[in-house]
Parts: structure tokens; C-alpha cells; sequence
């Protein structure tokens, strides 16, 4: 009896913990503002990975206050995606919030001409 009340609290913890999903430690990227060159602003992110993750994107101006956000939504293994600034001279840097592993997102700040021609690319630790 004691051998199956053991299995059973072993088998009942390793359901717990492994349904679980934890969330990441966020990325961030280096601030530099955009509205200096009249840039435009993105935060660009790749999930290489080999499944999905449930992510957020906000631009963050010097003083951490988010001007533009996403709504979490899911990235699948292999897309990518991009959250455009509406107000590129407050951007200052992009967060990035997700569920899994940092390993399989890479993630970077994007600053572009109105030409289209990127000037600065920051990447995201």
C-alpha cells in the first residue's frame, strides 16, 4: 500500500509540473531613439524553435512607460513578426514578453529611413 501512495504522489507531481507553462524572462533591447533621425521604429521577433509561444511586444519610451503594445497573441515555430511604432519619436527600446525558452526567440530593435533602408539594428538580451 505504501509503494502505490508513493507512486501515485510521484505521478500526480510530474503532471503538475510539466503541464505547467512558464513564462521566459522577458528580452529587452539597447534604447536609442528613433525621433533623433526620424527613423521609424519596429521591434522584430523569430521564433526558431520548433513549436509555438505565446508572446507580447510593447515600445517602451526612456522611461519604461509602453507607448505601443500588442496584445499577446501566438507565434508559431519558424514565423516571424514585427510591431510597428506609431510614435517613433518616443520609442526608445522594445520588450519582449513570452512563454518558453529565450533560446528559441531572437528579437531585435529595427530603426528605418522613410526610404525603407535600415540605419540601425539592435539586438535583444
Amino acid at each position: 500500500m505504501k509503494r502505490w501512495k508513493t507512486g501515485l504522489a510521484i505521478a500526480v507531481a510530474g503532471l503538475a509540473l510539466g503541464g505547467r507553462v512558464q513564462a521566459a524572462t522577458p528580452l529587452y533591447t539597447a534604447p536609442a531613439n528613433a525621433g533623433f533621425g526620424g527613423d521609424t521604429f519596429l521591434c522584430d521577433a523569430a521564433n526558431v524553435g520548433s513549436g509555438p509561444v505565446t508572446m507580447s511586444i510593447e515600445v517602451r519610451n526612456y522611461a519604461g512607460v509602453a507607448v505601443d503594445a500588442s496584445v499577446p497573441f501566438y507565434l508559431g515555430a519558424g514565423e516571424v513578426v514585427s510591431q510597428l511604432s506609431s510614435n517613433p519619436g518616443q520609442a526608445a527600446y522594445c520588450k519582449f514578453t513570452f512563454t518558453g525558452s529565450s533560446k528559441n526567440i531572437r528579437a531585435q530593435a529595427v530603426y528605418t529611413r522613410t526610404n525603407g533602408s535600415r540605419t540601425v539594428v539592435v539586438p535583444a538580451k
